[in-house]
């Protein structure tokens, strides 16, 4: 008569996680299988059939117990002689591997090897530090884009970190508002010029990872000389030079620019029109504007005085 089928499965996660299945960065799943009754023949075929399951790795047949007592010599049936001893437990078969993936699913596939037809009598889980986490969480930039240049002493930064033991996120000296797998934060105050923000990410078990993001705070407009020459009533010469100007318009007109800076235009002047305006504007559309007065002096007007 064959002997009932024990099966015993053991496991020791990583950092006495309670997840049912492991991160794609953590090691396989230490994990270790007990068959009691059966025959040399069945625990060799279970060894196949279980090494073949998906997400199984380092499958080996470790030991064999030996029986833990030995049958008495038979004696006579007397008056006083005491009952048979109970027959010696049947030996089992142990089997440590690697398995990444949810137990559930181990559970279901042991359960339907064709043979010899497992059925588990108990599971147990032994949770242990079989190992440590030093790895820290990933950092991605989304905004802003890399050599970001703003005219506002303010950039709003977003990034992700798909890490789900990230315990903190530090965007300069913000807090990261966490929303999923994204965090964000505005970051005030940047000084003129070239800044660094540096985004920091600490994880549940203390390992920390960091990306900077370089931003460039750009307020200052072009540089800009205007003189203008009434020869006419009717007319006024503007003529100048500017310096990292994108664009330069004179009374609303787009003036060329040669290579040095120096411009020059010859305007007519409305008997009506007292100034005239000069406008460069930068590549960061910082602008610096330029009144003049394009009306020739009078005598008896207060700009001969």
């Amino acid at each position: 008569m064959r002997m009932p089928v024990a099966l015993a499965l053991m496991a020791a996660p990583l950092v006495a996680s309670a997840c049912a299945t492991a991160r794609l960065d953590d090691p396989p799943l230490a994990l270790e299988l007990v068959v009691v009754g059966l025959r040399p023949d069945e625990r060799a075929e279970l060894r196949e059939r279980l090494c073949a399951v998906e997400g199984v790795s380092d499958c080996k047949m470790v030991e064999e117990a030996p029986p833990t007592s030995t049958p008495s010599k038979k004696k006579k049936k007397g008056k006083d002689d005491e009952p048979p001893p109970p027959p010696p437990p049947s030996r089992e078969a142990r089997y440590t591997f690697g398995y990444r993936g949810s137990l559930g699913e181990l559970r279901w596939h042991i359960r339907e090897l064709p043979h010899p037809g497992l059925e588990a009598q108990r599971a147990e889980v032994r949770l242990s530090y079989r190992g440590f986490d030093n790895k820290a969480p990933s950092i991605e930039v989304l905004e802003p884009a890399p050599n970001t240049v703003v005219t506002e002493p303010v950039v709003n930064v977003t990034v992700r970190i798909p890490d789900v033991d990230t315990a903190a996120v530090d965007i300069g000296e913000e807090d990261g508002k966490k929303d999923g797998d994204y965090y964000r934060a505005a970051v005030r105050e940047l000084p003129e010029g070239e800044s660094t923000i540096t985004v920091k990410a600490t994880d549940k078990a203390g390992n920390a990872a960091t990306a900077d993001i370089t931003v460039t705070l750009d307020t200052t407009p072009p540089e800009l000389e205007v003189e203008v020459q009434v020869p006419s009533y009717d007319k006024a010469v503007v003529r100048g030079k500017v310096k990292d100007a994108m664009k330069l318009t004179i009374d609303g007109r787009e003036v060329p620019v040669d290579m040095f800076g120096n411009f020059q235009k010859e305007v007519a002047v409305d008997p009506d029109t007292s100034y005239t305006e000069v406008i460069a504007v930068d590549a960061h559309a910082n602008v610096r504007k330029i009144r003049r007065s394009a009306k020739i002096a009078s005598p008896l007007s207060a700009d001969s005085k």
